[in-house]
């Protein structure tokens, strides 16, 4: 039977951990292990954690302890999913969401019937839920890893970002994307797909929904979660992070610069290739700039949004 690694960081979630916790543990395929870092929590989240530990036993939940604090949720995850026992295939989690019973088998079935030394991305469908659970809204189709680029997915492209809770990952594409010489990303489920992308990986997306995504008063920010709570507010961050003091365009270098390094190698689309080459170097001068500028394939899938893209570009933004 498949081994099913569970990859959960915990953060100040007392408040709807236990629910996502009984989730995890109500799943119908049982060669399941829950690995959890706490992230530097000051309320009840660690006490929650060891009493489940302590019912379930040491094999079912393990906690990963240290004494490195609140490293912010990408290094907290990077640091679970580097320091787990091996298994074949991983699943990402987050604190404050509901995983209906199936969720982990219907990944293994999907995956179990793909070549195993590709690598391998499921992801599902999902609910948008208020803080009771209460459904929203169901969510949308992630863009096809053939239909994408490296470039494409870390610029957030429209319809091509998936949501970590979501994917379910083989060994193969774990060794590939959490190798130990990459040290700065933007998070792990877009880092996932661009990595995919560039292995000519094998995307598989069930259409049934498998999880409900809980918006509540401290869901993270629309950076982390690719939502906002409202159209304004979502004009608001994207004005911010295009021409305010916004860290997208920082966060998007970093990773362009991680990215080049761990994987320029392994690019052979055109497309790749030139996005990598150009947007790793200086931002400064301007004859980089104006080739940015007009770089020949879309960044983001919005007119308006890939305008002000550009122009953000010709400032200097990366």
């Amino acid at each position: 039977m498949k081994k099913v690694n569970i990859i959960l960081s915990t953060y100040n979630g007392e408040k709807y951990l236990p629910i996502q916790m009984d989730s995890l543990l109500n799943q119908s395929y049982p060669n399941i292990t829950i690995y959890i870092r706490d992230d530097g929590s000051s309320d009840g989240t660690l006490r929650i954690i060891k009493e489940y530990q302590r019912q379930q036993g040491n094999k079912k939940i393990i906690l990963l302890e240290d004494n490195e604090g609140n490293l912010g949720y990408v290094k907290s995850f990077m640091k679970i999913i580097r320091n787990c026992d091996p298994a074949d295939y991983y699943a990402f989690c987050d604190q404050d969401d509901y995983w209906l019973s199936d969720k982990i088998e219907r990944a293994v079935q999907h995956l179990s019937s793909l070549e195993s030394d590709k690598c391998l991305l499921y992801t599902s469908a999902y609910a948008v839920c208020d803080s009771k659970l209460n459904v929203i809204d169901s969510g949308h189709e992630p863009m096809p890893l053939e239909e994408l680029s490296v470039g494409k997915s870390l610029s957030l492209y429209d319809g091509g970002w998936l949501l970590g809770f979501t994917c379910v990952i083989n060994d193969e594409l774990r060794i590939k994307a959490f190798n130990n010489e990459i040290t700065d990303m933007y998070s792990h489920d877009i880092w996932v797909q661009a990595v995919a992308v560039a292995m000519k990986g094998i995307q598989v997306y069930d259409k049934k929904v498998t999880a409900y995504f809980r918006r509540h008063e401290n869901t993270t920010s629309v950076a982390e979660t690719g939502m906002a709570k409202s159209v304004l507010d979502a004009w608001k961050y994207r004005w911010n992070e295009t021409f305010g003091n916004g860290k997208m365009f920082e966060r998007l270098k970093s990773g362009v610069v991680s990215f080049h390094s761990a994987f320029m190698q392994d690019v052979t689309q055109e497309e790749d290739i030139l996005f990598l080459k150009l947007f790793v170097g200086d931002k400064g001068k301007l004859i980089k700039r104006i080739k940015k500028v007009f770089y020949p394939y879309r960044l983001k899938k919005g007119f308006f949004v890939e305008i002000a893209w550009r122009f953000a570009i010709l400032l200097g933004k990366i």
